[in-house]
């Protein structure tokens, strides 16, 4: 068939001659143009190219002779349709003409992609100089081996994406027979228990199978639980083998043996209570009473001292002119600024602790309107028979704040023991108002506590 077309710029004819695909053109002129493109393999499995061989002719298009003899700079370019689309790969190089016929193989300068050719169609143009690309395209097309060969990228007609999803491949879809080695291994009685053969699937191994090497099974080998004394023969297990906490009945538990420990429900007799071990914080309020007290087994020394109280009353002061007698309810009146007082005199209890101090609280009221700190001075002294001279102390304490009429203060004080070589027969407190006293009112003392500690 001859197709014609009109060109307004081409001047070189290429006369391509080739085995698989050809190709006509005609011009006006009557020139007439074949092409043809043969694949040709790597010579070697070692080659990395991959190259097309391309043959023609080249003539001159206004006389219709070959081109004169020399070097042609020739465009190859591969695309993916017949006009327009995509390039996909190109070559530019120099051909060597003789005689108008010139041969080349595509992809010696420029690499050419195998993957170009993904069997989707393609065509080829070429460009001679700086003349147009002859059209139309040539269409790439296969030899009838390589028709065949194109199977060889496909399994059972599927490329190698379908078998990318497992969902392709079915259960039992190759039998063990296909596989020739695992025939010949049983064949050969290679698959089996017996030493020096190859071991089955579903094959399970028992002690013969572990070494005797120490580690060849290590704590990390048996999983929780696995082991108990059933499985320890003899005396294997020691107590080198028994740490903290292991739980074992064994002869020894932390180095404890049976004998160290009790049950969980046992009970104590007097015979397991050391003597003197018990403390009083030991026992519970009111679990003692007198049944458990053996009679006459309490001493003195077993009865702990109690404190004791002196009577005595504002009442009992021997006062001057400068204190005067109150009522019976409001006590013995020290008036503002007054410091003189008035002692009581009292004999020392028998009971006394010797060592001891006494402890001295004083109840008073002011008397009059006004606010500030009013209080008293206390002197302690004890007397002896034949003697009003004896060793004594004063005592003061923090004064109470006063600001209301008849509200009771108290002022506390502790006042000197007397020791065991020099206990007086008879006591005088003197009670007089403080020095320091701020209070600008009388104030009357209506109650007096002494306390002592008293033996038993």
């Amino acid at each position: 068939m001859t197709r014609t077309y009109f060109w307004s710029r081409l001047t070189t004819v290429l006369v391509l001659v080739a085995v698989t695909l050809v190709l006509t053109v005609s011009r006006q002129s009557g020139a007439v143009v074949l092409a043809g493109v043969v694949e040709q393999l790597p010579a070697s499995v070692a080659a990395t190219t991959h190259v097309l061989s391309y043959q023609g002719r080249l003539l001159d298009p206004s006389t219709g002779n070959p081109k004169a003899d020399g070097a042609y700079t020739m465009t190859f370019r591969v695309y993916d349709a017949a006009s327009g689309g995509n390039t996909l790969w190109t070559e530019t190089k120099d051909v060597a003409v003789s005689k108008g016929l010139f041969s080349t193989l595509l992809g010696d300068t420029t690499a050419l992609d195998p993957a170009v050719f993904d069997g989707n169609d393609r065509w080829l143009g070429v460009k001679v100089g700086a003349d147009a690309e002859t059209t139309p395209r040539m269409r790439l097309a296969f030899v009838p081996y390589a028709t065949w060969a194109r199977n060889a990228g496909l399994l059972n007609g599927q490329d190698s994406t379908f078998y990318q999803n497992a969902n392709n491949i079915n259960a039992g879809t190759l039998s063990p027979n296909r596989f020739s080695a695992l025939d010949d291994l049983n064949a050969e009685g290679a698959i089996g228990a017996g030493a020096g053969q190859v071991a089955a699937g579903n094959h399970n191994h028992d002690a013969a199978y572990v070494n005797d090497d120490a580690g060849e099974v290590g704590n990390a080998d048996v999983p929780d639980g696995a082991l108990d004394p059933a499985k320890i023969t003899g005396t294997a297990w020691t107590s080198a083998n028994m740490g903290a906490g292991s739980g074992l009945d064994a002869d020894t538990l932390d180095t404890k043996h049976a004998s160290d420990f009790a049950a969980a429900s046992h009970t104590h007799t007097g015979a397991d209570i050391v003597d003197g071990s018990i403390n009083a914080a030991d026992l519970a309020a009111d679990s003692v009473d007198s049944s458990k007290i053996g009679d006459g087994t309490i001493v003195d020394a077993d009865i702990q001292d109690t404190m004791r109280y002196i009577p005595i009353t504002p009442g009992d002061l021997m006062h001057n002119n400068s204190i005067v007698t109150g009522d019976c309810c409001n006590g013995i009146v020290f008036p503002d600024a007054q410091q003189t007082g008035g002692p009581i005199v009292f004999a020392l209890p028998n009971d006394y602790v010797p060592g001891t101090d006494f402890s001295l609280d004083l109840y008073f009221i002011p008397r009059t309107s006004g606010a500030g700190q009013a209080g008293f001075f206390v002197r302690w002294v004890g007397l002896s028979e034949g003697s009003w001279s004896g060793t004594g102390s004063s005592a003061t304490s923090t004064l109470p704040t006063v600001s209301t009429v008849n509200n009771i203060h108290k002022q506390s004080f502790t006042l000197n023991a007397f020791s065991a070589g020099s206990l007086p027969e008879i006591v005088e407190m003197t009670i007089r108002r403080d020095p320091s006293d701020s209070y600008a009112g009388d104030i009357n003392l209506i109650g007096i506590r002494l306390a002592y500690q008293a033996s038993r």
